[in-house]
Formats: structure tokens, C-alpha cells, sequence
């Protein structure tokens, strides 16, 4: 079956360029067979990749477990001979224009990881002092070739952790966000291709479910430690998630910026909803640091308001609501909040509110219940944060607990009926 789809998908483009086929009758057979090819194949990706990694710890603890019984030639060899096997593997691959995903994945994680190793095993062998930040970093920068030259996944993934770990064990100082984000710019280029040219593959959906957190960790450990400010990079790159232009997909999970964003905009709504987060955090940063403090985040604020008005012109009149979190707390970011902070916490208990009841009534409208059941979460989220914020009895609060969760059980069977009345 499988070898049946891959021909016909392959055959497309010639029977459009010969009038067999039009445009639109090309992209129906794409959408028609293209999950089944991605179904088929997904098996065969994992389990070759699983064994390969079990492979590969067996050997790193039959060598380890005899380690210190080797001569320090031997130990070189074996620390330089994966590498050389995994970089003739990638020479291989990129001279063979035509190879498997499994081969392309499995040579440029498995060149990352011997370089890793060797790199630790070297330093280890000769004693030289390391720091983990350095280490990472020059980790990071050997894996970004690779997975740009042979479009990885999983070697994408591992130089996106490696940078935001390298990001946070910095000294104070860190790194300059600007210099993050430019070592972000290929990686980010790369899944915007592979979501222009495979939008619902499983990989392209591995690729920016895990490239969204990394990229936001990353950033979040350049900036300078004022608490504030994480919670405004929290909604603004929740915001700006949702709003950039992506293809509907069929189900949430097929849909990880959006489903990151959303949940980083709700989050950072729900800390600010307590007082107590605008009371006391001040705006303390030195000269230095104020470039970066206001620098990136403003630059962001202003990609998400072009984001906000391509979104209302294009008719999604209500998604540009999404952005207020981070517009609320970008006003007041330079500010004193703590005359106006029981304000500020009622303003973002009020948006979350209002979202929540909003999608519920789309939900309900649009027979989709899912999103319904999205906004009765962010309700019930909001609701159970006001009995944790007050001063009652633990006893009261218990029965406050009960009530409210019998309380929106039954409305999320209510819902679920009506959605699919």
C-alpha cells in the first residue's frame, strides 16, 4: 500500500504539468494520501531509530564499565571511532541525494552524540577544565549544520536544547538575546520549510512542538533576572505563537504552536491575576542590561501588533485578543504597579474570564468540542486559583472544591451534549 501512495504522490506533479490534472484536483489527492504515507511510516521510523539508541547504550556500558583498563591510546580510539563513522555516514547521505528519512536522522543524531562524547571523553582523558556552558555551546554549533544540511529532526532538537541549556548555566552576565535568537534564525528556518513543504507530517510536528519551548527557555535565560519580565516574554511569545500564519489542522496535538501559545498566554494571564505579582517587583536593572530588557521585548511586541493586524484584516476578528496580556503588561513594565495592582490582577482575571466563556460559545457554535472544553478549563483554572488566593478555612475551602468541580463536570457533559446535538 504504502509503495502504491508514494508512486501516485510521486506521479502528481507530471500529470499536472501535462493537463491531466489541475491544481486543485493535485492538492485533493496530496491530502487525500498523504496521511497514509505518514501513518505507515511512522513505525518504521521509530522502532529502527529505538533500537539503534539501545544499540548504542549497550556499547557505552560495556566500554565504560571497562574504561579504566584501558591505555590512553585505546581510549582516544574509541572515543575518536563513532565520530569518524557517523561523519563518513553524513558524507554518505549527502552525497547520495536520494536516501531514506531514517538514514538522513539516524547519521546526523548519531554525529552529534559522537561528537558530544568525544568531545566529554577527551577533556576527561587529558583532565583539561571544562565549563558546561562552553561545552554546550560548541555542541550546539556542530549539530546546526548537520541538521540544516540534512534537514533532521532529532539533530535539530538536540542543538535547540543544547543552545537553551547553554542559554541558563552562562555565568550572570549570559549571553546577549540577540546573539540566542540569530543562533535560532536556521533552525527556525527550518521548520518554516518543512512547514511550508510538509505541513501535517508527523516529523514537521515533532519539529516545532520541541523547537517553541527551546526557543522560549532560550531566550527566557538571556534576559536579566527580573520576574516581570519572564512573565512578559511569557505572553508575548504566547501570543505571537498563535497569531502566526499557520494551515488548520485536524486535531490540537497536529497544531503545537498554537497549542503552546495558547497555554503560554493563558498561563501568564492566570500568574498575573494574583495582586501579589504586581506588588514588590520593581523594575532593577543595570545600564548594561537595559538595551536587552527593552530591546528584544519591545522588538517582539512590535512583530506581535504587525501580527495582530494581518490577523483582524484577514477577518479572525477576535484572535487579536490574545495579544492583550502581553500589551497590559508591557504598559506597565517600567512602572511602580504596586498602587494598582489589585487593578491589574481583576484586568487579567476579567480576560481570562471573557476567552474562556468566548470559546465555549464558538465551541458550542461551531459544534467543536474540544475548543469548548478549552474555554470551561480556563474558567475552572480561574475559579480554583480565587479559592487558593483567599483567606478560608481549609475546611471551606474543601467544600468550595467539591462543589465547583460537580459543578463543571456536569456542565462539560452539558456541553459535549450540546455540541453534539
Amino acid at each position: 500500500m504504502k509503495v502504491h501512495v508514494r508512486w501516485l504522490l510521486e506521479e502528481l506533479p507530471e500529470l499536472q504539468r501535462d493537463g491531466v490534472l489541475d491544481a486543485d484536483a493535485a492538492q485533493r489527492l496530496r491530502e487525500r494520501y498523504r496521511p497514509l504515507l505518514q501513518a505507515a511510516g511512522a513505525g518504521r521510523l521509530l522502532f529502527p531509530l529505538l533500537g539503534t539508541v539501545l544499540i548504542a547504550l549497550g556499547i557505552v556500558l560495556l566500554v565504560a564499565h571497562n574504561w579504566d583498563r584501558f591505555d590512553r591510546t585505546l581510549r582516544l580510539t574509541l572515543a575518536f571511532t563513532p565520530l569518524l563513522a557517523g561523519q563518513l555516514a553524513c558524507a554518505w547521505t549527502l552525497w547520495r541525494a536520494r536516501t531514506s528519512a531514517l538514514w538522513r536522522e539516524a547519521s546526523a543524531a548519531f554525529t552529534v552524540l559522537a561528537f558530544a562524547a568525544a568531545l566529554a571523553l577527551v577533556g576527561q582523558i587529558y583532565h583539561f577544565p571544562g565549563d558546561l556552558d562552553r561545552y554546550l555551546l560548541t555542541c550546539a554549533l556542530v549539530a546546526l549544520p548537520l541538521a540544516c544540511a540534512l534537514d533532521a529532526v532529532l539533530a535539530a532538537a538536540l542543538c535547540a536544547a543544547a543552545l537553551a541549556g547553554w542559554s541558563w548555566a552562562a555565568p550572570d552576565t549570559g549571553p546577549s538575546g540577540f546573539v540566542v535568537a540569530g543562533l535560532f534564525v536556521p533552525l527556525l528556518a527550518l521548520a518554516w520549510h518543512r512547514q511550508r513543504r510538509a505541513p501535517s507530517s508527523l516529523s514537521t510536528v515533532a519539529l516545532l512542538g520541541l523547537l517553541a519551548p527551546a526557543f522560549f527557555f532560550a531566550i527566557l535565560g538571556s534576559l536579566p533576572n527580573v520576574p516581570r519580565l519572564g512573565l512578559w516574554w511569557l505572553a508575548e511569545f504566547g501570543a505571537i505563537l498563535l497569531l502566526l500564519p499557520a494551515p488548520a489542522a485536524a486535531a490540537p496535538w497536529r497544531d503545537p504552536l498554537r497549542s503552546w501559545g495558547g497555554g503560554a498566554v493563558v498561563v501568564a494571564a492566570l500568574i498575573g491575576s494574583f495582586p501579589d505579582i504586581w506588588r514588590g517587583w520593581s523594575w532593577y536593572l543595570r545600564p548594561d542590561q537595559l538595551p536587552l530588557g527593552w530591546g528584544l521585548l519591545v522588538l517582539g511586541l512590535a512583530l506581535l501588533a504587525v501580527l495582530a493586524w494581518r490577523t483582524w484584516r484577514s477577518g479572525a476578528s477576535t484572535a487579536p485578543l490574545w495579544a492583550l496580556p502581553a500589551l497590559l503588561m508591557a504598559l506597565v513594565a517600567a512602572t511602580d504597579s504596586r498602587p494598582f495592582a489589585v487593578a491589574l490582577a481583576l484586568l487579567l482575571s476579567a480576560w481570562v474570564l471573557l476567552t474562556g466563556i468566548a470559546l465555549i460559545r464558538s465551541g458550542l457554535r461551531d459544534h467543536d468540542a474540544g475548543r469548548a472544553s478549552r474555554g470551561l478549563a480556563m474558567v475552572a483554572l480561574l475559579v480554583m486559583l480565587r479559592f487558593v488566593d483567599n483567606e478560608w478555612s481549609f475546611t471551606l475551602r474543601g467544600i468550595a472544591f467539591v462543589l465547583t468541580g460537580v459543578v463543571f463536570v456536569a456542565t462539560h457533559l452539558w456541553l459535549r451534549r450540546q455540541v453534539h446535538a
